[in-house]
């Protein structure tokens, strides 16, 4: 049985844990910004709500740095992006990212990815209510290739690749229906 630590954040925790660690979010409120620059799995028990912190809410709430990353089961809401997995150029693309089974709404795009490869976006519910705002995308993908996104929900066709490369979609479901 390993040890279960806690911390005031997920960034505490982030900070304490090792390459390859899990990190178990306990339902509630969290406020922050959370940068990752290790390989770890972060999960949400009972579904946490994950926020920007305050003046943080032109990053993303996820900002994924580093290869060998899952995110599961967290609600995020209320940012630029929910989660931006943030590789850099060709030669250093981020690759075996997994998001998987999270909720997220209100942000500019939903799942942000750039320079990734060899990743899966699967069974995520992603929406949003501000039909105006014409900039909105649910899963945006910008020079990523060998990815597969399936399973998700998502309340409108929202989907955008630019340079991207054997993407493999299947049955990801449109929805009318408006979560607030």
């Amino acid at each position: 049985d390993e040890a279960r630590f806690r911390y005031a954040t997920i960034s505490q925790a982030l900070t304490n844990t090792s390459d390859f660690g899990e990190i178990i979010v306990e339902k509630g409120t969290y406020r922050e910004s959370i940068t990752i620059n290790r390989s770890v799995t972060i999960i949400g028990e009972n579904r946490p709500l994950l926020l920007p912190g305050p003046g943080e809410d032109e990053k993303g709430i996820i900002i994924i740095n580093h290869s060998d990353v899952e995110i599961k089961g967290v609600v995020l809401k209320n940012s630029k992006y929910g989660i931006h997995i943030a590789g850099k150029k060709e030669n250093n693309l981020l690759k075996n990212i997994t998001i998987r089974e999270n909720d997220i709404s209100a942000c500019a795009s939903e799942i942000f990815a750039e320079y990734c490869k060899d990743s899966i976006i699967k069974r995520n519910s992603i929406y949003y209510s501000n039909k105006s705002d014409n900039c909105r995308t649910g899963i945006q993908l910008n020079y990523c290739n060998n990815m597969t996104i399936e399973f998700n929900k998502l309340n409108e066709e929202s989907v955008q690749l630019e340079g991207a490369q054997r993407m493999q979609t299947c049955i990801n479901m449109l929805s009318c229906d408006e979560k607030t």
